[in-house]
C-alpha cells in the first residue's frame, strides 16, 4: 500500500481498517515500526497506537516491504493467538439457532461474530478482516445455517434474505464472484505446534445433512475461490446445554427417513419399511432389524402436530454413554412425519380432450412443469438427483399427484404430495481406535468453566469421512 493521504479526521485504526488493513494486524504492524505517520514535514509518534489521532491532510505510511520484525511478530501472533470465526445469522429466529450461539460462545478459541453486517455470507468471507470483532488471526471460518440433504442453505447472501441458496444460486456466484474468500486476510497461517507445517484454512459448515450433496458442496467451494476446504456434516448436526459438567454439546444424528406417495398403514407399517431400507450405520453396517421397534416409531406414526406445516414431530429418549464422564446420558430420539407437496402452491394446466383420467392428466402437468425448467433437466445436479432418485419416471412416481376438480374440466389444478417418515438418532461410536470408544456419544463438549478436571473434549472431526464430506 503506498502512501496515502488522509480525507477526514478519525482514529488511525478506523483509517487503516478504511483502506484494508486487518484489524488484528494494526497494533502488531504499529508495534514493529512498519506504520508511520507524517504532518507535513513532521513524522507522528504513534505512542497511543491504534488510538493515535490523525488529522485531514496526514500522510499514512506503510513500509514496503515489510522488515523482518513485523513479518516476525505477524507470524508469531497467527501461531498464538489464532481463533476460529463463527457466525450464526439466525440468531433470535430459531431454538437451534440460539443454542447453537451460546455453545460457539462457549468454544474454546473461538469467536463468534454479532455484528449483523457481517451475517451476510459476502460479508463474513470477504471483509471480516476489517470488522472490529476480528481481533485475533483467523485459523477457520466457522458458518452455520440450516440446511438439509436436497442442496438448500439457509444463509444470507447479498439480495438473497428470505430463502434458502440453491444449486442455481451457486452457479450465479461463480460467475458474479460475490463469495470469493478474501486470501489476505486468512494470512499469515498458523502453524501446526506438532508438525510444524501452515494450518490450511478450512470453511467448517455446522448445518444438517447438507454433506449428502457431493455436487452442491463442490459447487460451494468452487463459489468461494475454489481454495478453501470445505467441510459438511452428512447428518443431523445438533446442540445442547448440559448440567453435569455444565456446559454445551454438539453432536450429530442419524436420519433415518423413507417416503411414499401414499400413507403407511400403521406403526408396524413404517418399522417394516424402516427395517428394509437397511440404513447404515456408521461402521458400514446395516442397522440390525431387531433395533426397529416401537422405541424408535411412536404408536401413532401420522400425529400431526403443526396443521399449517402439515407436520407432527414426537420426541423420544435415547439412551447412550457419554465419554465426557462414563455415565448413561439421555438424549432426545426425535420422529417426525410430514405430508409434502411438491409445490408451494398448486399449478394449473389445461389436460387435452378434457380427461378424468389421472395418467393423462399427470403427463399434461409433467409436460407443463418440464417446460418450465422445475426438473432442472439441463443441469448436471437435476431435480431427481437431488432427492436421491436417478431418473424423472422415478421422482414423478415419487409423489401422489392430486387433480382438481374430479370432473371434465378444460384445466385442472395440480400438486404432488408424500408423506415422509424419519428418525433423529443420536450417532454413538461402533469401532475401535476413534476419539471416543465404542458406546459412547460422538460429540464435542464445551465447559462452561473449564479446568484441569474438566476440559474441552473433540470428537467431530471433519477429517472422519463417516460425519463429514470434505471437499
Amino acid at each position: 500500500m503506498p502512501d496515502w493521504r488522509i480525507q477526514k479526521p478519525s482514529s488511525l485504526r478506523h483509517a487503516l481498517r478504511g483502506r484494508g488493513l486487518v484489524e488484528w494486524q494494526i497494533p502488531v504492524l504499529i508495534d514493529s515500526g512498519a506504520i508511520q505517520l507524517f504532518r507535513g514535514t513532521t513524522q507522528i509518534q504513534l505512542t497511543k497506537g491504534p488510538l493515535t489521532h490523525v488529522d485531514q491532510f496526514d500522510v499514512v505510511r506503510l513500509l514496503d516491504p515489510l522488515p523482518k520484525t513485523a513479518t516476525t511478530a505477524l507470524q508469531t501472533a497467527a501461531d498464538t493467538t489464532c481463533r476460529d470465526y463463527a457466525v450464526v445469522p439466525g440468531v433470535g429466529r430459531t431454538k437451534y439457532d440460539d443454542e447453537l450461539a451460546k455453545l460457539l460462545d462457549t468454544r474454546p478459541e473461538t469467536i463468534r461474530i454479532k455484528d449483523t453486517l457481517f451475517f451476510d455470507l459476502v460479508r463474513f468471507v470477504k471483509d471480516l478482516g476489517t470488522s472490529v470483532e476480528a481481533t485475533n488471526p483467523i485459523r477457520h471460518l466457522l458458518p452455520s445455517s440450516h440446511a438439509n440433504s436436497e442442496g438448500h442453505m439457509r444463509l444470507k447472501v447479498g439480495k438473497i434474505v428470505d430463502r434458502s441458496i440453491n444449486y442455481e444460486d451457486l452457479l450465479d456466484l461463480i460467475k458474479s464472484k460475490d463469495v470469493v474468500i478474501n486470501d489476505k486476510m486468512l494470512q499469515p497461517r498458523p502453524t501446526d505446534p506438532k508438525t510444524k507445517a501452515a494450518i490450511v484454512a478450512r470453511f467448517i459448515i455446522r448445518g444438517c445433512r447438507i454433506g449428502h450433496q457431493d455436487k452442491f458442496v463442490r459447487k460451494l467451494k468452487e463459489a468461494l475461490g475454489n481454495k478453501t476446504p470445505v467441510a459438511a456434516p452428512l447428518h443431523f448436526h445438533l446442540a445442547t446445554p448440559i448440567k453435569k459438567p455444565p456446559g454445551h454439546i454438539e453432536y450429530l444424528g442419524y436420519a433415518f427417513e423413507l417416503s411414499s406417495p401414499t400413507p403407511l398403514k400403521d406403526q408396524a407399517a413404517v418399522i417394516a419399511a424402516m427395517i428394509g431400507k437397511a440404513f447404515p450405520r456408521v461402521d458400514g453396517k446395516a442397522i440390525p432389524a431387531k433395533l426397529w421397534n416401537k422405541d424408535f416409531i411412536p404408536s401413532n406414526p401420522h400425529k400431526i402436530t403443526d396443521q399449517k406445516l402439515q407436520e407432527g414431530e414426537q420426541v423420544l429418549k435415547s439412551v447412550a454413554k457419554s465419554p465426557i464422564d462414563g455415565n448413561r446420558t439421555v438424549l432426545p430420539r426425535t420422529y417426525r412425519y410430514k405430508i409434502r407437496k411438491f409445490l408451494g402452491s398448486d399449478n394449473r394446466v389445461e389436460v387435452p380432450g378434457q380427461s378424468t383420467k389421472d395418467e393423462d392428466r399427470k403427463k399434461a402437468a409433467r409436460a407443463q412443469m418440464q417446460k418450465a425448467g422445475y426438473f432442472h433437466e439441463k443441469s448436471d445436479f437435476p431435480i431427481w438427483e437431488r432427492f436421491g432418485l436417478k431418473t424423472l419416471d422415478e421422482f414423478m412416481n415419487a409423489w401422489e399427484w392430486r387433480f382438481e376438480p374430479k370432473t371434465k374440466s378444460k384445466f385442472v389444478t395440480y400438486n404432488g404430495y408424500r408423506h415422509e417418515y424419519r428418525v433423529i438418532e443420536p450417532i454413538v461410536e461402533l469401532e475401535k481406535g476413534k476419539a471416543v470408544k465404542p458406546g459412547e456419544l460422538i460429540l464435542n463438549f464445551y465447559p462452561s468453566k473449564p479446568s484441569k478436571r474438566v476440559k474441552a473434549l473433540y470428537a467431530l472431526s471433519p477429517d472422519d469421512p463417516r460425519l463429514y464430506r470434505l471437499v
